[in-house]
């Protein structure tokens, strides 16, 4: 059997930073599902999502950004 074991800490030395996005606060997973899509006045987009792990339920607030 093997042992691997994990720390907070990249092979240099310095502290491991989360992986980028969106991650859920209750269980720290990054995968969601999106529920529903809503567009409102001014290009706002609102989404609900449910993270596939233990089904908290949070809303997003996406404005796009134009170049």
């Amino acid at each position: 059997m093997t042992t691997v074991a994990t720390t907070d800490q990249t092979p240099n030395g310095k502290p491991s930073e989360p992986p980028p996005g969106l991650c859920c606060a209750r269980c720290g997973c990054n995968h969601f599902y999106t529920l529903r899509t809503t567009k409102k006045q001014g290009g706002q987009i609102v989404r609900e999502r449910k993270c596939r792990n233990c089904g908290r339920r949070i809303m997003t607030y996406e404005k796009a950004a134009f170049s």
